[in-house]
């Protein structure tokens, strides 16, 4: 990419880099520690607008780089709606994330002003005192 700017400038021509190199579309939603108590399931993302697309993959990323797949309570689960508010269209276990190296597929279509929501759920109250930080990324493809 670096090569291409130069030869724009070279020619005289300047270029953005949004030009060069659209700009990641992915949705990243970064939790402060404490920041949500799932008790009741903590909405972390949620947006009524946007346009149709697939939802491509869902990577997760944790504060602390020593927790591990098997530190974490196995029902820590992420619950992603699409358009229908009361069924999840997928169910992801953060455990088995980690163990898939902190990231997973989804093969989800959104149409246009569809909500999305992304929610934890945490039945056994693992996480009562507060939510560790994380950042969770949904790999967006128009």
């Amino acid at each position: 990419m670096i090569d291409r700017l130069r030869q724009a400038s070279v020619r005289g021509q300047w270029a953005s880099l949004n030009e060069i190199a659209p700009p990641s579309r992915d949705v990243r939603i970064s939790v402060r520690a404490g920041q949500y108590t799932p008790a009741d399931g903590a909405a972390l993302y949620d947006s009524a607008t946007g346009t149709e697309g697939q939802l491509t993959f869902l990577a997760v990323m944790f504060g602390d780089s020593a927790l591990t797949a098997d530190q974490l309570d196995p029902e820590l689960t992420l619950l992603l709606f699409v358009g229908d508010l009361a069924s999840p269209r997928a169910r992801v276990k953060l455990a088995d994330v980690l163990r898939q190296g902190g990231r997973r597929p989804l093969n989800v279509r959104r149409a246009a002003n569809q909500p999305v929501r992304l929610t934890l759920e945490d039945p056994s109250g693992a996480w009562a005192s507060g939510v560790p930080a994380l950042e969770i990324v949904l790999g967006w493809k128009d």
